[in-house]
C-alpha cells in the first residue's frame, strides 16, 4: 500500500497493514490522505481511495460570560465566543 498528501502521485510504497501513520503538513484547514493498494501480482488501483480531515489550531476567541441568581437557580448567559474554522461544539461548567 501507499499512503500520500498528494493525489496524483505516490513513491512510498509498504507492505499492507490495518493501522498506518503518515505525515501531513501542519496548517489550517483540511488535508486529504490518499491510499493506494496493490496485490501479490502488482495489480494497483488505478486511482487511489482517500479521506479527509479538517485541522484546526486556533483556539476560540473569548466572549462574556453572565450569571444572572434566581430563586434556587442560576441563569447563564455567554455571548461573543467564536471559532472562525470549526464553531463553538460544547463548553464545559466547572
Amino acid at each position: 500500500m501507499c499512503l500520500s498528501t498528494s493525489a496524483s502521485s505516490c513513491s512510498n510504497w509498504e507492505p499492507y497493514s490495518n493501522t498506518a501513520t503518515i505525515s501531513v503538513p501542519q496548517a489550517e484547514g483540511p488535508v486529504s490522505v490518499y491510499a493506494w493498494f496493490e496485490d501479490e501480482f502488482y495489480n494497483r488501483n488505478s486511482s487511489p481511495v482517500s479521506d479527509s480531515i479538517i485541522q484546526d489550531y486556533t483556539a476560540p476567541t473569548d466572549g462574556t460570560l453572565s450569571v444572572v441568581q434566581g430563586d434556587g437557580q442560576l441563569t447563564i448567559t455567554a455571548s461573543s465566543f467564536a471559532d472562525s474554522s470549526a464553531g463553538i461544539s460544547r463548553y464545559w461548567m466547572v
